[in-house]
This record gives structure tokens, sequence and C-alpha cells, in this order.
């Protein structure tokens, strides 16, 4: 069995790291230069792609703080307490408008004694009628668990 070829490890280190080339051989000074001016662009492609991101992160927040504001603004301007189906359907079109998968929402006002529940739901084109909730069944159990532990319900 022969012994494999030596290999030489060329790098160039910059701000985010280091570009590495494996050469069979050394390489010349003008050679590793070439190198370095890779490196530099590595840098300032880098550089952009976080930028980027950075700038993705802070759209996505503002389109968040948008949608909060309009279910906020709408609610803060109800006069009757039927309104809040229409909150319930805004509040499903900003969440579907987010991106989030879901098949409806809505707002659940516990009674006094939490034993109930009134939902308010909406779904794609449409509006459910208000409805009670019982604490002691199905998901709404789990849900009820959840809200006396002050943690989410695990589904």
């Amino acid at each position: 069995m022969m012994d494999p070829a030596p290999t030489y490890c060329h790098t160039s280190f910059n701000k985010f790291g280091c570009l590495t080339f494996v050469a069979p051989e050394p390489i010349s000074d003008d050679q590793f230069d070439l190198i370095i001016r890779f490196a530099k662009v590595f840098d300032q492609t880098y550089t952009r792609y976080n930028d980027i991101k950075k700038a993705e992160a802070q759209s996505r927040e503002a389109q968040i703080e948008a949608a909060l504001e309009r279910v906020r603004s709408r609610t803060m301007g109800m006069q009757r307490s039927d309104e809040l189906q229409d909150a319930a359907m805004l509040l499903f079109q900003q969440v579907d408008t987010l991106g989030v998968p879901i098949f409806g929402c809505g707002f659940n006002i516990w009674d006094d004694d939490r034993k109930a529940a009134t939902a308010w739901m909406a779904g794609k084109d449409r509006l459910q009628p208000p409805f009670k909730t019982s604490s002691s069944e199905d998901i709404f159990l789990r849900i009820h668990e959840a809200a006396e532990r002050g943690n989410r319900p695990s589904m």
C-alpha cells in the first residue's frame, strides 16, 4: 500500500473564521496573497449575509407588531361584547397572514368559577357563534389544567 501524497493546508484568518485551502504542495507568496483576497471577499459576503438576516428578522418583527396593533386597535374600539366575534375573525386573519398554519382561533373567556369558558372563534371565511366549553372535557380539560399550572397545554 502506498502512502498518501502529502498535503499542505493554507489558511487565511478573517473576521468570521478562516478560509482554508488544501493543496498537494506548498504554495507561493503570490498564491497565498490570492487566498487572502478571496478571504476578504468572503468577509464582505458573510457581512452582507448577516445584514440580510438581521433585516429579515427586523421585518418579521415589524409584521408581528403591525398584526398585534391591528387586533389591539380593534379590541380597544369595541363598543359591545358581541364584537368579540369580529375581533376573533381579525385575530384569525392576522395569525394566518403571519404564516401560522391554523384551522381556527379566537378568545376563550373563563366563567368566574373557571369550570367553563365562552369561546368566540373564527376560521377561514367563517365566524362561529359563541359557545360554552367545559373545563372537565376533552382538550378543554388540558387547557384548564395548563392554566392552573401557569403554562401551555401539552397536546
